[in-house]
């Protein structure tokens, strides 16, 4: 698929589910049974162990309308590394212009973090498809994205930090293009205890919610 075609996917998913997990063996069974509920982007971060090899695992199983993509990338090797392993988008916590030219190179789309409205700027003229705004709990939630929008309109802001169930449509409705979701969306207890049929159907109310609205 082309960057394009991506980056459409992206906006329409609306959802993107964060992955961080102690072990690689838990990554892969955390984005099988978020791909189950329907959450169709899943960002395997690079706080992952193994993480090159849980992205290559995940490529290779995932349903045909599911990307994968990676997280948490700062370096050009740990770009690198992702794409040839299978990552489709690419995803950083901070602002490397480096990244985005890497990815445009490879026709990825790519997510620089900014969190002021300067720095917000910044990364959408650096050429970052979406612009990742974290932490976003920490500076106001859904109507930090709504102020930051008003002298900014058109900058495709990912929401990413402290989201949930009972909030995640508030950053939609605000003028996020997507939210970031992470234990929110993939509670810490069910992926200690092996409960992925739990977590699938704790996720799918994500989906069926956003059917709705």
């Amino acid at each position: 698929m082309s960057r394009a075609a991506l980056l459409n996917d992206l906006y329409e998913a609306k959802i993107t589910a964060v992955v961080r997990t102690k072990t690689a063996e838990e990554a892969v069974g955390t984005a099988q049974a978020l791909y189950a509920a329907g959450i169709r982007l899943v960002e395997i971060t690079f706080t992952v162990p193994d993480a090159v090899a849980v992205i290559e695992a995940v490529a290779a199983e995932k349903p045909a309308n599911g990307l994968v993509g990676a997280g948490t990338v700062t370096t050009k090797t740990q770009a690198g590394e992702a794409l040839a392993a299978g990552a489709q988008f690419i995803v950083g916590p901070v602002n490397r212009p480096a990244l985005v030219a890497q990815a445009q190179e490879a026709d990825v789309p790519c997510i620089m973090a900014g969190l002021t409205p300067t720095e917000i700027l910044d990364v959408h003229e650096s050429g970052s498809d979406m612009v990742k705004v974290f932490p976003i709990d920490s500076v106001g939630g859904p109507s930090y994205v709504k102020s930051v929008l008003g002298p900014l309109p058109g900058i495709p802001i990912v929401a990413s930090g402290g989201i949930g169930f009972d909030n995640y449509r508030a950053y939609l409705e605000a003028g996020a293009a997507n939210v970031a979701l992470g234990s929110g969306l993939m509670p810490p207890s069910l992926i200690a205890a092996g409960d992925y049929d739990g977590l699938t159907a704790f996720a799918r109310r994500f989906v069926e919610e956003l059917a709705l609205a």
